[in-house]
């Protein structure tokens, strides 16, 4: 019995090792497809933590099955918008790293203490320059940015819904249009890579300027081309806002 036991757990630690190094496999082809340009950095920090997530899932054995499975109401994704829970993402593949391959960890920790230094600079220029504006409110085209406003107090709205996809109606117009009238607003947001038409009647309408606010989630070829990352684009943004909100 006891020789069985031990056979049983050597191949339990076998199936544990084969795990680990198949998850360190499928993070470094995500850093792969970021380092090519395939995907930008928020998304590869998404991808990471979600092969995390369900590498940790497995290891739990979890078998609730549709236990679980109820609604939890529609997800925002867009944490990364958000530098202090971009910390917490980083912390996240870190702590998985390590224990998916821990012949490596100094490299991971290290790394990932660099990168947390680099990412509450990028907080704090937040915190600065959004401090004194003279508007608390953006008008965006979808509604990437609910992590970033709450974090430094402002307020948002937005064309459209969370996936950017909705059907935009004349009523949808009308309601943003006396949003941003009762607003006093001289600047709306729109994003790469989607359609300009309704944001430029927005601005006819309402006598504003559009600037191009990230949700760092598609990048152009530019972008691609000069190295841009997650720090320099959240940056590119945090000028973008300072502009929007007219802060000293």
């Amino acid at each position: 019995d006891d020789h069985m036991m031990t056979s049983e757990d050597d191949h339990m630690m076998t199936s544990e090792d084969d795990h680990d190094a198949e998850l360190v496999h499928e993070v470094h082809e995500v850093l792969e497809e970021a380092e090519e340009g395939h995907m930008t950095n928020a998304e590869a920090l998404e991808e990471i933590a979600h092969l995390l997530e369900d590498h940790a899932h497995e290891d739990g054995h979890d078998d609730h099955g549709d236990e679980d499975a109820h609604d939890h109401g529609v997800f925002d994704p867009h944490v990364w918008l958000d530098p202090v829970l971009a910390q917490r993402q980083v912390e996240t593949i870190r702590d998985g790293l390590v224990k998916a391959d821990p012949d490596n960890a100094a490299a991971y920790m290290a790394n990932a203490e660099s990168y947390l230094h680099e990412l509450e600079d990028l907080h704090d220029q937040y915190v600065t320059t959004l401090a004194d504006c003279r508007h608390d409110t953006i008008v965006t085209f979808h509604s990437a940015f609910a992590y970033l406003v709450e974090r430094y107090d402002l307020q948002v709205e937005s064309l459209t819904g969370l996936d950017g996809t909705d059907a935009i109606s004349p009523t949808d117009i009308i309601t943003l249009t006396n949003f941003i009238n009762d607003n006093d607003l001289d600047y709306i947001l729109t994003e790469f890579g989607v359609d300009q038409r309704n944001f430029e009647v927005l601005a006819e309408e309402t006598n504003t300027t559009v600037l191009t606010l990230s949700p760092v989630e598609g990048i152009s070829q530019e972008d691609v081309d000069s190295g841009a990352t997650y720090i320099s684009k959240m940056l590119e943004n945090l000028d973008v806002l300072k502009t929007a909100l007219a802060c000293n």
